[in-house]
């Protein structure tokens, strides 16, 4: 509690208060160059508030003055937001551990009600997977007519989720899906029954894609909303009910993709990962000492270490690698559904009625 209220005080510190965040995480050296140069920023809120002020007509006009202020928007995100986040994060969910887990649409199961979870902040995903790991929403879920009930996790929380040690016991967490290039992919197979999400990595064609292919969407948190979607308020202090409406839509759309006996169709592809990589995790596969790796590096056997940390992991499968037909079902569906959405028919009237003839355009 204590660090949650200085977490909280801080980011609404004035913007000329040193952040105690940014001078409790960041190294040394950096924070006397950002001090010369004036980029020690306050407290995020009003660093942010201060550097739209200056994007005002009229305002600032000065280029580096633009660029250093993002530069020192960027200190404030990543002291009071990224690191201070994975570390409330840990506390609530656990330390990242080392351990092999499964990954791709794959892990899709047409007999079973499918969950995603997407976005940035697993906390109410936590509750619902640890909800779904009982006997009793398991039986519910085989009351349905379904096999059974799994949680699979999407972009960065779904990472999250199968890196924390507090989610590897919990036996409804069926793996990591994708990354945000894939959603619509996912839609497309038919049988996600709820896809659930936070925070950003939600694209904005979901809901086209979701009334194509019956998926129930479900935003959790109250910065993000889609027109026409079912949106929670979420409420730390009642996380355990909101998972439980969560796990209810989810057994709905599954009864009624079932009722209609919707085309459904699951890539083969399932592939096993190597996850949860910390400082903590590596230091205890080396035996609780870093000796053996500076070792190797000292005698030259490893050249470095680098990390590579980005939404879309290295090697990701990107449109090229996808089956053309999966290609051609995502351009027109988004195409029908723009045209739908632009030019309402009605039984007697065609599309385009009264539009003049417009040259057709192949987008690749």
């Amino acid at each position: 509690m204590d660090f949650a209220n200085l977490f909280i005080d801080d980011i609404h510190r004035p913007h000329y208060e040193e952040s105690k965040l940014v001078e409790a995480f960041a190294p040394p050296r950096r924070k006397e160059l950002w001090r010369k140069l004036g980029l020690f920023p306050g407290g995020a809120f009003s660093e942010v508030s201060f550097a739209q002020t200056k994007c005002m007509t009229n305002l600032g006009a000065d280029p580096v003055d633009f660029l250093l202020t993002c530069v020192r928007l960027g200190v404030a995100n990543e002291f009071q937001g990224l690191w201070a986040l994975d570390i409330l994060q840990e506390i609530l969910i656990g330390t990242q551990e080392i351990s092999h887990r499964k990954q791709n649409m794959g892990l899709l199961n047409p007999e079973k009600v499918n969950i995603i979870t997407n976005g940035h902040m697993p906390l109410l995903a936590h509750v619902v997977i640890d909800l779904a790991s009982t006997d009793e929403w398991q039986q519910r879920a085989r009351e349905a007519g379904a096999s059974g009930l799994q949680i699979l996790g999407h972009v960065c929380e779904g990472q999250q989720l199968i890196n924390y040690s507090g989610s590897h016991n919990m036996s409804a967490l069926g793996g990591q899906e994708g990354e945000w290039l894939s959603e619509e992919y996912l839609l497309a197979t038919g049988c996600v029954d709820l896809f659930m999400f936070d925070y950003n990595c939600t694209v904005p064609t979901l809901p086209l894609f979701a009334h194509r292919f019956g998926t129930k969407l479900m935003s959790v948190d109250p910065v993000i909303r889609f027109p026409d979607t079912e949106a929670l308020e979420f409420k730390p202090e009642q996380m355990k009910e909101q998972a439980v409406q969560c796990l209810e839509r989810a057994i709905e759309a599954y009864k009624k993709r079932k009722a209609e006996n919707r085309n459904v169709y699951v890539p083969p592809h399932v592939s096993d990962c190597m996850v949860g990589f910390s400082t903590e995790s590596v230091k205890q596969a080396l035996g609780g000492s870093w000796a053996p790796l500076i070792e190797q590096i000292a005698n030259g056997n490893i050249r470095g270490v680098a990390t590579l940390v980005a939404a879309l992991p290295p090697g990701t499968v990107r449109a090229a690698a996808m089956p053309s037909r999966w290609l051609r079902l995502s351009l027109s569906v988004t195409f029908w559904s723009y045209q739908e959405a632009a030019y309402p028919r009605s039984s007697s009237t065609p599309a385009f009625a009264g539009q003049k003839p417009r040259r057709k355009r192949a987008t690749v």
